[in-house]
C-alpha cells in the first residue's frame, strides 16, 4: 500500500487512466476528486491490507448531467480489480451542498469533518474554499450544536436506562447504541470540532484527549455489557462524565441540568 506521500500522484493517475466507459476523459479536469476514509484521513489504518480509496468525484450540473445521461443517476466506480480496491462516488455539487446546509438532519458536522479531512486530488471547482467558510459558519453555531447535541445525548441516555429498568431488550440494544453515538459526537463539539461518520467516531474522539480515550472506554463497556443493572449504572457514570467535560468549556448551564426542557423531540 502507497504511503501519505505518494498517494495523491498515484490517484490522480488511476483518474486519468480511466477507461471511456468508466468516466468520460473530456470532463475530468472539470471534476473535484478527494479521497475519503481512512486513507484520505491519513491514519495507520488507511494503510494497510483491508484499506480501499474511497473517491468523491464533484462536478457541476452540466458535467453531472453528462454522466447521468450516459450511465444513469445510480452510477458508481467500482473496481475491485485496482489494488486497492476503489470505490467512486460521483454527484454534483448541489448534493455536498445540501449536506453541509443541514438538509439532512445532524449531517453537516460530519460532513465538515469529511472534507476537512480528506485528501484533494484536484479541485477546479473550488470545494476547500467552501469547505472553508463552512467552518466560519460551525464556529458561529458551535454553542447552539454543543446544547442541542447535549440535549439528545441526555434524551438517549434515559431512553436506555428506562428500557434496561424494564427489560426491553431490543429497545435497550437500539438505544444505547444511539446513547453512545450522539455522546461521542458531543464531546467532539465539546473540543470545537466537527464529528467522524460512525465507523471512525471513537478513534477520533480517541484523538482527541486523553479524556476522549476514557469516554471511549466507558462507552464500549455501555455497548458490551449483558446485564441490565449495571448497565443503567455505567449510564449514570456517562451522563456523569459528559456533564463535567462539558461544564469545563460552557460553564453551569441550564440545559445541562434541566436538558428536558431543551426537548423538541
Amino acid at each position: 500500500m502507497l504511503k501519505n506521500a505518494n498517494i495523491i500522484t498515484a490517484i490522480q493517475k488511476y483518474f486519468y487512466s480511466l477507461p471511456e466507459s468508466i468516466f468520460p476523459s473530456e470532463i475530468k479536469k472539470d471534476a473535484t476528486v478527494i479521497l475519503s476514509g481512512s486513507t484520505g484521513w491519513g491514519i495507520s489504518e488507511g494503510f494497510d491490507e483491508k484499506a480501499d480509496w474511497d473517491l468523491h468525484i464533484l462536478l457541476k450540473h452540466d458535467k453531472y448531467k453528462y454522466i447521468t445521461n450516459q450511465f444513469g443517476h445510480d452510477y458508481v466506480i467500482d473496481d475491485h480489480q485496482n489494488n486497492p480496491i476503489v470505490f467512486g462516488q460521483i454527484h454534483e455539487v448541489d448534493w455536498l451542498t445540501e449536506r453541509l446546509e443541514g438538509g439532512l438532519p445532524g449531517s453537516w458536522p460530519l460532513y465538515l469533518w469529511i472534507y476537512t479531512r480528506c485528501k484533494y486530488i484536484q479541485d477546479p471547482l473550488g470545494i476547500k474554499l467552501v469547505i472553508d467558510n463552512y467552518q466560519a459558519k460551525f464556529k458561529q453555531e458551535l454553542d447552539l450544536l454543543r446544547r442541542d447535541h447535549f440535549v439528545l445525548f441526555s434524551v438517549r441516555r434515559l431512553d436506555t436506562g428506562s428500557s434496561a429498568r424494564r427489560g426491553i431488550i431490543t429497545a435497550t440494544g437500539i438505544n444505547r447504541g444511539e446513547m453512545v453515538k450522539t455522546a461521542l459526537q458531543t464531546f467532539s463539539l465539546i473540543h470545537g470540532e466537527p464529528y467522524a461518520y460512525n465507523k471512525w467516531l471513537a478513534r477520533h474522539v480517541e484523538d482527541l484527549s486523553p479524556e476522549g480515550r476514557s469516554l471511549v472506554e466507558l462507552c464500549n463497556r455501555c455497548l458490551m455489557e449483558i446485564n441490565l443493572e449495571t448497565l443503567v449504572d455505567l449510564t449514570k457514570a456517562l451522563r456523569n462524565m459528559m456533564e463535567i467535560e462539558m461544564k469545563k468549556v460552557t460553564g453551569e448551564q441550564r440545559w445541562i441540568t434541566n436538558w428536558w426542557e431543551f426537548n423538541k423531540n
